[in-house]
């Protein structure tokens, strides 16, 4: 052949006697050992005579390799190369060899002859290069990264004495070869100074059709990498070239090996220095060079494309160069580049976590950390008897899917502590009669605590109440109270006064918040009054705006001659953040507000000149399209009761005290479900697939509480109260043990 027509490269390794180094060429070729010299070590070798039974885990550690990486993890997880092809590109593969069994791809061929028959290794690299990519597990001699993987052996090199030598256009015609041929990852334990034009032709069009193409970085121990690592390494390769230099069993930099310098980025390390690696011949032998570092991460590449097939090359390289262990200076350095590889690490997920919610992975998700459903006290325990959380899965940012316990995510509402709620001050709460019509009730705010007002956040405003009555007409406005204050019961100058707030007011009034009311009256004759009212709390344009929430009601009460007095209430609750006091966010967020139509009935009977009976009962419809949002995908409807009934008589043990007896049941879901879509997996496509199960939002309990107070004026503008409360089944929690509240309270006013 004449010596313009060929350009000649060097592979990383030669053929070479056990213990002996032999030269494989000079001017920077990859992966050997030594200064100018282009030479790589293959030290002593095993017998190809296999004896005494399969030992796996002898095998698996022989390489010390596959622990440093993290594949024997991979391993474990079942995560091994399955269904992927990978391109030997080489001095061809030892067909006889037992770990090659059933490995080596039908395809595979001398691109230089053009048969399939001459494939056999004469030089011994490229079998020392496949066995560290995808030798069989059989429990003998060596295994490789990806030992399920298919290794398309590809003999490319024109010479083997006493050097094993490439030529571009072989190199260029292997490269079109195996991407026609399927081969998904491609290897090439070789290299130069150069890079001819058919050569990187070739290359760009292999990286063009998304093929991960790793390269050795060479062993002149140089700054930057050799062709065609350097190229593969460059913005012309598209994200699917990656270039690999050598360390040894300390994660040390090798000395011979070319080091990370301009291709840094997309540069990774592996084992290159007394790699156990399978022999031509048979058995085994000890090898160093980045020849031998470079196999460690094209089977990286396999092991990973096998777990999540619908990944695209780029996404692959991407994935191992994200996931690898940093080494030497903090962060991608000029040395070992983004760092060691980790298989393991890169079958973990990358890139953060979010739960679908959509039908594509394209449709995005919700991060877990974000993602969380708190039930309202009305819904009691109603999720304990399990969801199906516990077995979903979250995707990373490649769209892999990972199994995950979300159950977490859902949390029943807080307890609520009624001694402390009782005991808390009351904000300086004062009523003033302005005239024989008007009453003002004010109500300081608490003082802000600056330090924890978040940004945007501002301190509580003042708290206020005033009525007034015009002729037949009564007119109300509060702030920070809410429409409880101004309808029922406490309109008609009946409260239970106990230690749980607003016993007798309607649970739907008190859900509306503590925002902005008004209401309005009118005496109609023989008792009869008529009210309306509407309420509205949070939304606004504050810089942290709450979910809004909006109350409009209407109401008919009569009083009878006697003092007794009767009434009936209805309206529509709407809550902007979740139905009955929940609240959801991420994936599972509310899409709309929850839409509550209640009806009340209350009323209160003297028994005497000294005590009095009352009472009230109500009920809610909510509508279930508000369960509809993220994994929640809508139910029936919801139908929740509350009912109070008690007593209290006045002047029992002492002038002007008061004894009081209450009855009462909070808010409880009677009848209610929901779809619950668990996200279980995803298809090729991108589809993702959901179990559907159907949650019962019914709690397994139903609390009923004992509340029984004594009050009594002990001076101007000061009173004590006694308080004792019998909680059973409380949280509407049929397993939860009784609960018992007993305080005192002494209150001073001014």
């Amino acid at each position: 052949m004449e010596a313009g027509m060929r350009a000649v490269w060097t592979s990383v390794c030669a053929l070479a006697v056990a213990g002996a180094l032999s030269n494989c060429g000079g001017g920077g070729g990859g992966g050997g050992l030594g200064g100018g010299g282009v030479i790589d070590r293959i030290g002593s070798g095993s017998s190809g005579v296999r004896t005494g039974p399969a030992d796996f885990n002898a095998e698996l550690g022989r390489n010390y390799g596959l622990g440093a990486v993290g594949a024997d993890a991979a391993h474990a997880a079942g995560q091994t190369g399955t269904g992927v092809t990978v391109a030997v590109i080489d001095t061809g593969i030892d067909v006889q060899h037992k770990d090659f069994a059933g490995a080596i791809a039908a395809a595979s061929t001398d691109i230089v002859s053009g048969l399939a028959a001459n494939v056999d290794d004469q030089g011994g690299h490229g079998t020392s290069v496949a066995g560290i990519v995808g030798a069989r597990a059989d429990g003998y001699d060596a295994v490789g990264v990806a030992p399920d993987a298919t290794l398309l052996a590809v003999r490319s090199e024109y010479t083997c004495s006493p050097k094993c030598s490439f030529a571009y256009s072989d190199l260029a015609n292997a490269t079109d070869y195996a991407r026609l041929q399927g081969a998904k990852v491609m290897n090439f334990s070789l290299g130069g100074d150069s890079i001819g034009a058919d050569f990187q032709a070739a290359l760009a069009r292999a990286t063009g059709d998304g093929r991960v193409v790793v390269a050795a970085a060479g062993n002149t121990g140089g700054a930057n990498p050799i062709n065609p690592a350097a190229w593969l390494a460059g913005v012309d390769a598209g994200g699917l070239g990656l270039a690999v230099g050598a360390v040894d069993a300390t994660n040390t930099i090798a000395s011979f090996s070319n080091r990370a310098g301009t291709a840094k980025d997309r540069f990774l390390v592996a084992p290159g220095v007394n790699v156990v690696t399978t022999a031509n011949g048979g058995g085994t032998q000890v090898v160093s060079g980045t020849s031998f570092a470079a196999p460690h991460v094209a089977g990286a590449a396999a092991v990973v494309w096998g777990a999540s097939p619908f990944l695209t090359g780029a996404e692959v390289a991407d994935i191992l160069l994200q996931s690898a262990r940093d080494l030497g200076d903090p962060g991608t350095d000029a040395v070992y580049g983004r760092g060691l590889l980790d298989v393991d690490q890169a079958l973990q997920p990358v890139g953060g976590t979010s739960v679908p919610t959509g039908t594509t992975v394209a449709d995005g998700g919700a991060a877990p950390a974000a993602t969380a459903l708190s039930l309202g006290g009305a819904f009691g325990d109603a999720l304990s008897r399990g969801t199906g959380l516990d077995r979903a899965m979250v995707l990373d940012a490649y769209g892999r899917p990972f199994a995950a316990d979300l159950s977490a995510r859902i949390r029943a509402a807080p307890a609520e502590d009624r001694l402390a709620g009782w005991l808390a001050p009351s904000g300086g709460v004062t009523t003033t009669r302005l005239d024989a019509a008007t009453a003002l009730t004010l109500a300081a705010p608490p003082e802000p605590d600056h330090l924890r007002l978040a940004p945007g956040e501002e301190a509580a405003a003042p708290r206020f109440a005033l009525s007034t009555r015009i002729g037949a007409t009564e007119l109300g406005a509060a702030r920070g109270f809410g429409l409880d204050r101004l309808t029922g019961l406490a309109a008609s100058g009946h409260d239970g006064g106990g230690m749980v707030a607003g016993v007798t007011a309607s649970p739907f009034t008190a859900m509306g918040g503590d925002g902005s009311a008004l209401a309005a009256g009118q005496d109609i004759g023989n008792g009869i009054r008529v009210a309306a009212g509407f309420s509205q709390e949070g939304g606004g344009e504050s810089a942290l705006p709450a979910p809004e929430r909006r109350l409009a009601m209407a109401e008919a009460s009569r009083r009878f001659e006697g003092g007794a007095v009767a009434g009936l209430q209805g309206g529509r609750l709407s809550e902007g953040d979740g139905p009955l006091s929940s609240a959801g966010a991420g994936a599972f967020g509310f899409e709309r507000p929850a839409a509550t139509d209640f009806v009340d009935l209350f009323g209160a009977l003297p028994l005497g000149p000294r005590s009095e009976l009352f009472g009230r009962w109500g009920m809610g419809r909510t509508d279930g399209a508000a369960l509809d949002g993220g994994l929640l995908r809508g139910g029936g409807d919801l139908y929740s009761q509350s009912f109070a009934v008690g007593t209290a008589t006045r002047e029992v043990m002492a002038d002007g005290d008061r004894v009081a007896f209450t009855l009462s049941r909070p808010l409880r879901v009677n009848a209610g479900s929901a779809t619950l879509a668990v996200p279980t997996g995803r298809t090729m496509d991108g589809t993702i697939v959901y179990r559907e199960e159907t949650l019962d939002l019914t709690p397994t309990g139903a609390e009923t509480d004992l509340e029984l107070t004594w009050s009594v004026t002990t001076g101007e503008r000061q009173d004590l109260t006694l308080g004792g409360m019998l909680m059973l089944e409380p949280g509407h929690d049929a397993s939860a043990a009784p609960g018992f509240a007993a305080g005192a309270k002494y209150r001073f006013r001014w």
